[in-house]
């Protein structure tokens, strides 16, 4: 009876443990979706998976790259909109990773835009600290490439192409 006990208290606490994790990284993420309607690019760059902010070559390149694709792109967020997180995916260690929906919608010269992708959110801290990429790039096939400790039964839906909206 104790250990069905036990066991019981575990699972609950088990459960709890994710949905407060989902929590935090929707929270997280919201966050970014926030920062990047208001051109926040330092608290952008903050939760960017540090790889890819290492390869663009550092937090003061990639807000001077961000900038000038905005400016050069002429790109206006309006909204971004974050869904719930999936469930989180482990690799043994202290990874863990999640994808999280998103809609942003855009101005750009030609009109409005909505795009419906996701965020990969990463904890390499057992969800201390999480980070995000968003998949627009990455899929199956390369995903180890960035990230060699994925977790390949998370799997990353196909890219949508966006949609132009009445202006």
């Amino acid at each position: 009876m104790k250990q069905l006990i036990a066991v019981l208290l575990f699972l609950f606490s088990s459960s709890a443990i994710a949905q407060n994790s989902k929590a935090i990284i929707k929270e997280k993420a919201t966050e970014v979706a926030t920062a990047t309607v208001n051109s926040d690019w330092d608290t952008v760059i903050e939760y960017t998976y540090p790889k890819i902010v290492q390869m663009v070559g550092g937090k003061e390149q990639m807000t001077s790259v961000l900038i000038n694709m905005m400016e050069q792109q002429q790109i206006e967020f309006i909204s971004a909109d974050i869904g719930e997180p999936s469930d989180i995916y482990t690799t043994g260690d202290d990874n863990l990773f999640s994808l999280v929906p998103q809609t942003i919608v855009m101005k750009m010269p030609n009109g409005k835009i909505k795009t419906e992708s996701y965020l990969l959110a990463i904890s390499e801290d057992k969800g201390l600290k999480w980070y995000f990429i968003d998949t627009a790039q990455i899929t199956m096939q390369n995903v180890q490439v960035m990230l060699p400790n994925y977790n390949m039964d998370l799997v990353i839906p196909p890219k949508k192409q966006p949609i132009l909206l009445d202006n």
